[in-house]
């Protein structure tokens, strides 16, 4: 009789979430425009880039990812393992502004969002919100 034997997986996903600096949330006009916000998969990409940027430098940002799915401010990404560390480090201490998404007319431009990883796993189906997952 043979077994079945469960490797580890070659890919780690992550699922981020943009948040607003709390500020944003005291502001009635701030938090209309965070909560329209809506940011695209080249978005995503462009933060977490620049966040490994800024943590590792060039190595940091040469490091392989994909952006699997996002929704209005949540994404899902998957890293290599060896890698996993590195961008959850680089993402919880990356701080970005609202303009990044917003554009400069913005008049909450200069507004800080973070990215905080909600949560991360092996396997794509145990960071999959129902929010993502489509039927």
């Amino acid at each position: 009789m043979t077994g079945i034997v469960i490797g580890s997986s070659e890919w780690r996903y992550l699922s981020l979430e943009l948040t607003p600096d709390p500020l944003v949330l005291q502001e009635p006009l701030f938090r209309s425009q965070f909560e329209q916000l809506e940011v695209d998969s080249l978005t995503w990409k462009q933060v977490v880039l620049a966040s490994m940027k800024k943590m590792y430098g060039i190595v940091g940002e040469a490091a392989h990812f994909d952006v699997l799915h996002r929704t209005k401010k949540r994404a899902i990404i998957r890293v290599q393992p060896e890698d996993e560390d590195k961008f959850k480090t680089s993402l919880f201490s990356y701080v970005t502004v609202m303009e990044s998404f917003l554009g400069s007319s913005s008049s909450c431009s200069d507004l800080e969002c973070y990215v905080r990883v909600a949560k991360s796993a092996e396997h794509l189906g145990m960071v999959a919100e129902s929010e993502f997952i489509e039927i």
